[in-house]
């Protein structure tokens, strides 16, 4: 919220592989949106469920072993 107008903020991910749909889809539909005030606080705290899914991936996505076993999903 800037000066009494809500904002559209997107997550920046160089690399969108980071960022999995299931987690887009649970964000997308998990929100409360009853009031304003309630979707950005849910919001909120999603943000940091995210933050950590996203170094979580980076991480699988830098192991050798990793790649080797999930080249074919």
């Amino acid at each position: 919220v800037k000066e009494d107008y809500l904002q559209k903020i997107n997550f920046r991910v160089k690399n969108r592989r980071v960022l999995r749909e299931e987690v887009k889809e649970k964000l997308k539909w998990g929100v409360d949106r009853s009031s304003p005030s309630n979707k950005i606080r849910d919001l909120m705290g999603w943000t940091k469920d995210i933050m950590k899914d996203i170094a979580y991936q980076q991480k699988i996505i830098k192991n050798p072993l990793a790649i080797m076993l999930t080249k074919g999903w």
